[in-house]
């Protein structure tokens, strides 16, 4: 049966951080879209085809950059922000040296510091229309 199991792709977890950063989870839940990246990234890493810590800071960065983004929704980019301490607590304990240890405290002391607005509104096609118009 582990003849079977498809081996894990670099494609494929381009796809799901594609997805993740879209705010385009499965249609039967946000959360296994989070959870399947996390099982593709630590099958890439033991698999050799991803270096440990280039992926889980990636993943940090795509969480991080994803919770900012003003035009997805806030429920969305508040997931992203919450799951954005996984990547740091694996990058903690892959800290071997001083240079590891400082990237990783600047990477939690981003997290901490990072204060979520509100998503920019949604217009119908109406309200876009009447706010194209408008000029002061």
């Amino acid at each position: 049966m582990d003849s079977q199991r498809k081996k894990p792709s670099l494609d494929h977890w381009h796809w799901l951080r594609t997805r993740v950063r879209c705010a385009l989870p499965f249609s039967h839940g946000e959360d296994l879209i989070f959870a399947r990246l996390n099982v593709e990234t630590e099958a890439m890493v033991h698999c050799g085809q991803l270096d440990a810590w280039f992926a889980h800071e990636a993943n940090f960065r795509l969480l991080h950059e994803t919770a900012l983004d003003l035009a997805l929704p806030f429920a969305w980019r508040q997931q992203c922000l919450s799951r954005a301490c996984r990547p740091i607590d694996v990058l903690e304990q892959l800290a071997r040296d001083a240079a590891h240890r400082q990237r990783v405290s600047a990477l939690s002391r981003r997290l901490a510091m990072t204060q979520l607005e509100q998503s920019l509104p949604l217009y119908s096609r109406h309200e876009a229309r009447h706010h194209r118009q408008w000029r002061p």
